[in-house]
């Protein structure tokens, strides 16, 4: 049995992320944080918030061998700055992995398309490893499109 199967069975896992929450927490309760109740409270909303899309991104959508997209910033949130203009999406992927985007172009006014070494955790982003956008992405009659994702160049997108 591996040692993070281990963790996961004996409930290490889940006992260490309760506490990683716990300690996050106090960054709400510092001296210099704001201590009204109207601050205080939106400290818990916005950290209940990013904890919801961790969860996400880290246990629901994962899995790079069935990747799909979901949205890391919206409505309710807030990571960054706020864009009404832009519909983010995200997906985990691995380089040895080969993948196929199919979509329709529609009237969205601009669309691109990248991948990312890394991620927004501790390690954080190593670089761009690929990016195409509207001006450069090959569309069909009928507005539909399909992109190649892989470690392999591959003709048209």
């Amino acid at each position: 049995m591996s040692d993070a199967v281990k963790r996961i069975h004996s409930g290490q896992t889940w006992a260490d992320f309760c506490d990683g929450l716990k300690a996050a927490g106090q960054e709400i309760l510092r001296d210099t944080t704001p201590a009204d109740p109207l601050d205080r409270a939106e400290g818990w909303r916005y950290l209940s918030r990013l904890t919801r899309t961790a969860l996400e991104q880290y246990v629901e959508f994962a899995d790079p061998e069935a990747p799909a997209f979901r949205r890391p910033s919206h409505e309710t949130v807030k990571i960054g700055a706020d864009n009404p203009d832009n519909y983010y999406q995200s997906a985990t992927i691995r380089g040895d992995c080969a993948y196929r985007i199919t979509g329709v172009r529609n009237t969205v006014h601009y669309l691109g398309i990248g991948t990312y070494a890394g991620g927004y955790g501790s390690s954080g982003r190593s670089g761009q490893t690929g990016y195409i956008d509207d001006a450069s992405l090959q569309v069909a009659a009928d507005g539909s499109f399909e992109i190649a994702i892989s470690g392999e160049k591959t003709p048209g997108n």
